[in-house]
């Protein structure tokens, strides 16, 4: 993997090599960003302040988003299917990352890819916003949340 340059998604490449009979062979590349896993029960995430309530204030302890599940989920909602949240304090800037369990497909048949709409959500920070950042974690590397984020 080698970043672009971009400051727009996607903003890394990627070339799949394998070693064959004449040693290793580009076999395909493609471009991506990076996503964190929390666990091998939760997928990847994403997540944007709910727009239906107020703007956080430097003395915010709880926050309203909405979550966006970026695996195929057939458009259904991430309601019981979201992890807690993952949630970094540093002096400049409040890092959350959400993953969310995958549906549940049986054997040999797939998932359709329509984005359902934000799933509501609150999330208690153990200290005031202040006025730090709020990122999301759960692509690399963190970036302002926004609806669907990537």
């Amino acid at each position: 993997m080698a970043r672009t340059g971009s400051v727009e998604p996607p903003r890394w490449v990627s070339i799949d090599v394998e070693d064959g009979p004449n040693g290793w062979q580009p076999r395909g590349m493609g471009q991506c960003d990076p996503h964190v896993v929390l666990s091998g029960e939760f997928g990847p995430a994403s997540w944007a302040l709910d727009p239906s309530f107020p703007r956080p204030t430097e003395a915010t302890t709880e926050l309203h988003v909405l979550v966006w599940e970026r695996a195929c989920s057939g458009g259904a909602p991430t309601t019981g299917r979201m992890s807690a949240p993952v949630i970094e304090y540093s002096a400049a800037t409040v890092t959350i990352a959400i993953g969310v369990r995958p549906v549940e497909v049986a054997p040999g048949e797939g998932m359709t890819c329509p984005m359902p709409p934000g799933t509501p959500a609150s999330l208690r920070l153990s200290e005031p916003l202040g006025e730090r950042t709020l990122l999301d974690g759960g692509q690399e590397p963190p970036a302002v949340p926004s609806p669907a984020n990537g």
